[in-house]
């Protein structure tokens, strides 16, 4: 995939090899269409930008093709996590018999695009298990189709010439396409496995399912250790660490997880960043629990890992809304009373300029500085003299013009004296 910078429009690629092409089928209803959405582009947040060196919100991620295989499996992703529990999507999802990958590839010229659907491996049962059965495609290529049926020791033909008619309440699970340039590879008997093969693979499925079951025994009885001490009053005496909010919700939802992922609350200056709505504060003996078991991109302790720079810009920003909030106040009052002044013709100053008043209604209620710089628009009519249209205008003491000037330096601002 490739993500381009929208700040510095740097592109970064990065080349992954798979074995297979995970699709996500929520709300999908065909192949063509998941694919569709799989390679499309997207937003990627909190990207660290290697060029101008800054994590912006703001990037662009596609995914592309540069190689293609002679036989392409794509998985159709039907086993999901929701609210911390594991589900099966059980829609149908239209399998389509041809696809094309023009408009998703990157690589050799003329290389073939088309594909033609071959095998079918469909699941039955619910999240927890079930049952796998698979359709073949037998027939030689140009001839019609020819499907069979593999359950278990049972193979049969299918009633029909596809076997999506077939499924009943299976669902397709691993679809196998074929190049159509390609030779289809024509089924080969294996050799009958001797005692001593089928016993070390009963060993081996043995040994991954035990293996298995220690680490989801280790990992819920970490939950169940970590979690009172998180629910627990928290002591301010001691010292504690800072970890993504998004990575302990999925951990404690029982969602798979790879390693403490920090990443996000990197600042600009690889510090901790401000934005405490993406973190949590735990505990020392919390995180000692979990740095045991997981590994972690970037470690936050405490009191040093505060950036003091983006505190000080904050703190700079603070202080100068509050000061551009007072002179705001100030500068409306002066403006209000020299257009009194000058409604009943009261101590006229000769120094009194003139500026755009729809310019200035919009600046008292602005909360920022992001206004127009043109603050003398409409002023001047077409011949270059003060317009007539005194509801243009206010008229303002010369020092609210020089304040004006130096927070808009924009040289249209012609200082226009009565």
């Amino acid at each position: 995939y490739q993500t381009t910078c929208n700040t510095c429009r740097e592109i970064s690629k990065t080349t992954e090899n798979w074995r297979n092409l995970p699709l996500n089928i929520k709300g999908i209803r065909s192949v063509n269409q998941a694919l569709k959405e799989h390679f499309e582009s997207e937003s990627a947040q909190d990207y660290a930008c290697e060029n101008c060196k800054k994590v912006t919100e703001s990037a662009t991620r596609k995914n592309t093709l540069t190689i293609l295989p002679k036989v392409l499996v794509i998985q159709l992703i039907r086993f999901v996590y929701e609210q911390g529990s594991k589900k099966k999507l059980t829609h149908s999802v239209h399998c389509d018999e041809t696809i094309n990958l023009e408009s998703y590839f990157k690589g050799e010229p003329n290389a073939d695009t088309n594909y033609k659907l071959y095998g079918i491996i469909c699941h039955s049962g619910d999240a927890n298990g079930g049952h796998y059965i698979a359709y073949i495609n037998k027939a030689p290529r140009g001839e019609e189709d020819i499907w069979w049926k593999y359950d278990d020791s049972a193979v049969s033909p299918c009633q029909t010439s596809t076997p999506m008619e077939d499924h009943n309440d299976h669902t397709p699970y691993l679809l196998l396409y074929t190049q159509m340039s390609s030779d289809r590879p024509e089924p080969v008997e294996p050799p009958s496995p001797t005692k001593e093969e089928v016993e070390s693979i009963m060993n081996q499925l043995q040994c991954d399912a035990k293996n298995n079951l220690e680490k989801s025994t280790a990992e819920t009885s970490l939950r169940e250790s970590v979690e009172p001490i998180l629910k627990s009053k928290y002591n301010n005496n001691t010292d504690y660490y800072w970890i993504s909010s998004d990575w302990l919700g999925k951990w404690l939802s029982g969602s798979p997880v790879g390693c403490i992922n920090n990443s996000p609350l990197t600042c600009p200056h690889s510090k901790l960043s401000l934005e405490i709505d993406k973190m949590k504060r735990i505990s020392e003996v919390a995180w000692s629990l979990l740095k045991a078991h997981y590994s972690c991109d970037v470690e936050f302790k405490y009191q040093q890992s505060e950036c003091t720079e983006c505190i000080k810009q904050k703190m700079d920003s603070i202080t100068l809304t509050y000061e551009y909030e007072n002179k705001r106040k100030e500068i409306s009052y002066m403006v209000n009373q020299c257009d009194i002044k000058h409604k009943y013709y009261t101590n006229i100053c000769d120094t009194d300029c003139c500026i755009s008043k729809s310019w200035f209604d919009n600046w008292k209620t602005s909360t920022e500085l992001s206004v127009s710089p043109y603050f003398t628009e409409e002023v001047l009519c077409e011949h270059g003299n003060i317009t007539t249209d005194r509801g243009k205008y206010y008229i303002v003491p010369e020092e609210v013009y020089m304040y004006l000037r130096t927070l808009y330096k924009d040289d249209r601002n012609e200082k226009v004296f009565l």
